[in-house]
């Protein structure tokens, strides 16, 4: 799958191995997101695979490949949060959303999708 359009990315440090993060969420810190990290400490989506100590690219804008994990997110353009391992699911109203669903197909738990990211002004979704 060729999705890589127009992506604005940074260094992170990682400071614990980012060998299984790939196309997962990493925070500032060069740890893999959690959860808990939806507001202030996402980063963006891990580019690199590296082992802690190394350098990789935190992509925060732009259309990319990310990891779906914790059910089915089927609607175009629907807005994502992160969950736990820095899998993306679908976002809940009042829940700050990091990017949205990019492709036509549905994507389930743990398939690799299209998604526009958006880490520079993660706020609240709103569902309908």
């Amino acid at each position: 799958m060729t999705t890589h359009i127009r992506e604005d990315a940074f260094q992170v440090v990682a400071t614990e191995d980012l060998m299984p993060a790939k196309f997962k969420v990493i925070t500032f810190a060069g740890t893999i997101a959690q959860a808990a990290d939806r507001l202030a400490r996402a980063a963006g989506i891990c580019r690199f695979t590296v082992t802690s100590g190394g350098h990789t690219g935190a992509i925060y804008s732009g259309i990319t490949k990310a990891f779906i994990g914790g059910g089915t997110v089927s609607t175009p353009g629907w807005p994502l949060m992160i969950a736990n391992s820095g899998y993306l699911i679908a976002a809940t109203s009042g829940q700050p959303s990091c990017a949205r669903l990019c492709q036509t197909g549905a994507a389930a738990s743990g398939d690799l999708a299209a998604v526009m990211a958006g880490f520079t002004n993660v706020s609240p979704a709103i569902v309908a």
